[in-house]
């Protein structure tokens, strides 16, 4: 007997660490099934596609954040980030309001603020590159995000370092930072 939350949960975990590795443009459906020991099938199922599983580990990051951030980033962000995030009442259980119980949202080992914070960067030079955002750049938010993805000593986050189970090398590409950067000036 297969349990929907669990296979929610596995999901939103595996394509969270795939977004925080190579972006939403890199996540693929089958490695994401594979990882998360599912059918594919049950991807479309519960989240629609890969947008909506995209989107749905997006919401669930800024859940994430809220105890990082003020409600004005937060919503500033959700306004920036809306092209990415779930409509409401699309079908998604990112929302822990939602089906999923609190107990099956904590992660210690798996998920951490830092991972959040790279997510969130990400996505929204994702959306800078592809020209979707409309609004002025709010830089101290985005450099209150880097403090925290880079958990640079002068943040409050308190958050582990990332835990791997293999060392492994971490590749950051700054180019969208250097465009983000040049069309501001």
């Amino acid at each position: 007997m297969r349990d929907a939350q669990e296979t929610r949960r596995r999901l939103l975990v595996v394509t969270a660490e795939a977004i925080a590795a190579a972006g939403s443009q890199g996540v693929r459906v089958d490695q994401i099934a594979a990882q998360a020991q599912i059918n594919k099938r049950m991807i479309y199922h519960y989240f629609g596609d890969k947008d909506g599983l995209c989107a749905a580990v997006l919401d669930r990051q800024l859940y994430w954040l809220a105890g990082s951030l003020s409600d004005a980033h937060l919503v500033r962000l959700r306004k920036l980030l809306e092209p990415l995030l779930p409509r409401r009442g699309a079908q998604t259980d990112a929302d822990p309001i939602g089906h999923m119980a609190p107990e099956a949202l904590a992660e210690p080992r798996t998920h951490s603020i830092r991972q959040a914070a790279s997510i969130v960067v990400r996505s929204l030079l994702d959306l800078q590159g592809q020209g979707q955002v409309r609004e002025s750049f709010d830089w101290n938010l985005l450099k209150l995000l880097c403090q925290i993805a880079f958990n640079a000593r002068n943040t409050a986050d308190a958050a582990p370092a990332i835990e791997s189970s293999s060392p492994s090398k971490v590749r950051i590409s700054l180019s969208p930072v250097v465009s983000l950067l040049a069309a501001e000036t």
